[in-house]
Parts: C-alpha cells; sequence; structure tokens
C-alpha cells in the first residue's frame, strides 16, 4: 500500500492539528493537545492511520467495483 507522506510530520496524530515546524526542529509539540513525540514517531502515527482507513474505505472517490460511479439513487451528500 501507498501513502502519501505529505504533512504527516505537520498534523498531530492525536488531535489532528496543523503544526507547522522547519525541518530541524525533531520533537513535535502539539499546542492543542499537548502531545509530545518525536516528530519521525508522529509522523509514522500518521502513515499508519493513513494506511489503515485506507485499507478499511478504499482510495477516495472509488466505490466497490473501482469506478467512480453511485449506486442508483444515491446522492452526493
Amino acid at each position: 500500500m501507498i501513502v502519501n507522506p505529505a504533512c504527516t510530520s505537520q498534523a498531530c496524530s492525536e488531535c489532528g492539528a496543523i503544526v507547522p515546524k522547519d525541518l530541524r526542529i525533531c520533537v513535535h509539540v502539539c499546542p492543542d493537545c499537548g502531545l509530545t513525540l518525536e516528530r519521525d514517531v508522529n509522523a509514522a502515527r500518521n502513515i499508519l492511520m493513513l494506511a489503515v482507513n485506507t485499507a478499511r474505505t478504499g482510495p477516495p472517490g472509488r466505490n466497490v467495483a473501482g469506478s467512480g460511479e453511485r449506486a442508483l439513487g444515491s446522492s452526493l451528500l
């Protein structure tokens, strides 16, 4: 499975808050929930959750058959 790693070190793996940081910052400290982790551990937790959620629901925009078509009578909402 391929997971896009973009922003995985910026997003808090506990609450989802975006916490911008330069590459020189090695520790993720979330001002919203207080989570403190090594930057790479935070990113790894986010990547794991993205992979689990994608495996559970499939890629966005696709139905069970793998096409982008909706079932007859279904709405976008």
